[in-house]
């Protein structure tokens, strides 16, 4: 699978501010984009909110995708984004959460 986008998020305040522009952005460009889960959470130790979403990408690839925001230093937030086939999710659970648990900011 390919590794999770990690990037600043700029304009927000909240991680759920994050995922609700994210949600919003993808809605526009994928067909019978829905989502499956949502909800705030602790992300190694920092405030996050989830977003997780099923949909048929604009190549007509039917994927699951995974948004988070969270809260990095001074308040920054920040986006993390991974999307993998729907016919490959399953297999790939375990790798994407070692992946997501590796990402540290800078200081930590």
């Amino acid at each position: 699978p390919r590794c999770p986008a990690v990037s600043p998020f700029a304009g927000v305040s909240r991680p759920g501010d994050v995922v609700d522009h994210l949600q919003a952005q993808f809605a526009g460009q994928y067909k019978n984009f829905t989502r499956t889960k949502s909800g705030p959470f602790q992300f190694n130790g920092r405030e996050a909110a989830l977003g997780m979403y099923q949909g048929v990408n604009p190549k007509g690839t039917a994927v699951s995708m995974v948004v988070i925001g969270v809260t990095g230093p001074g308040q920054t937030q920040f986006a993390i984004i991974s999307s993998v086939a729907q016919s490959e999710a399953a297999g790939v659970n375990g790798v994407m959460q070692t992946l997501l648990n590796s990402i540290q900011f800078p200081g930590e």
